[in-house]
């Protein structure tokens, strides 16, 4: 499980995250100190998954990774596999429902 693509076709075959697909993951939610609480999938077809707690727009706090690692930590998060395309998803706690809202890049 090498290869990673930032941008696979969506929507995914089974309703399923591609296993060789990349997200850009803060570093605290791939190490387990931290959950994840918010997912994003960018209206350019990428994928943001994040702590809340940590700013993803910094270099250092985050990178690019599969995102099977992630979900290997959370499954609930195969849920999010058909958020659309320029929508957020985030929740006040793990197990806690998912609240969707438009997302665009902030200036």
């Amino acid at each position: 499980m090498n290869e990673m693509f930032r941008d696979l076709p969506f929507p995914f075959k089974d309703e399923r995250f591609p296993r060789q697909l990349a997200a850009y993951v803060t570093r605290a939610v791939l190490a387990g100190d931290l959950p994840v609480l918010c997912v994003i999938h960018t209206p350019e077809n990428w994928w943001i998954v994040t702590d809340m707690q940590t700013d993803p727009d910094d270099a250092n706090a985050a990178q690019w990774a599969h995102l099977l690692h992630v979900l290997e930590r959370d499954p609930s998060l195969s849920d999010l596999s058909t958020l659309p395309l320029a929508t957020a998803a985030d929740r006040p706690a793990v197990g806690a429902p998912w609240t969707f809202s438009p997302y665009q890049w902030r200036e």
